[in-house]
């Protein structure tokens, strides 16, 4: 799952530059995200997006990056089960547009290789906006935007090229 996220994360920079400062922060951010959930997607103790500087807000992407990515991969576990598709997170990442990643994929004899359909692809993207304007509180027209860059070309059957 964080290896997921960290995909994402990586996605989002090409339409949210601000990000990339983010990337240092992925390990303690993660981190702090699988020790306690709910308090990582609520920002600061107090709530809200983490402050810095007089009246500078920053609202760090990455623990809703990896909500988001708990979201999308237990879809993708249900709907590789319903499928009868035994798989790894290597697939799952090769499936974002990971080149590095060799799927470790066991299929029954009768079932399609572990790719989804622009539906399929459709339906990520409504998970990845809903999280970003749930939890997020971003604005729906940035929410998409980013969900845009986090599905890329997927839900043009093309898979999630940059």
């Amino acid at each position: 799952m964080t290896d997921l996220a960290r995909l994402m994360v990586d996605r989002a920079t090409v339409v949210e530059p601000s990000v990339d400062a983010e990337r240092a922060l992925f390990p303690v951010l993660a981190s702090a995200f699988l020790r306690d959930r709910r308090r990582a997607l609520a920002g600061a103790p107090s709530g809200g997006a983490l402050k810095f500087g007089a009246d500078e807000t920053v609202l760090l992407l990455t623990p809703l990056m990896l909500e988001t990515a708990r979201v999308v991969w237990a879809y993708l576990v249900e709907d590789a089960t319903r499928r009868g598709i035994s798989w790894s997170g290597a697939a799952a990442r090769q499936m974002f547009g990971d080149q590095s990643a060799s799927p470790d994929t066991e299929q029954s004899s009768d079932s399609s290789p572990l790719a989804l359909t622009v539906e399929q692809w459709n339906h990520v993207h409504q998970l990845v906006t809903q999280v970003l304007t749930g939890p997020g509180k971003i604005p729906p027209s940035r929410a998409a935007l980013l969900a845009d860059a986090v599905v890329g070309r997927g839900r043009l059957g093309e898979g999630p090229k940059a």
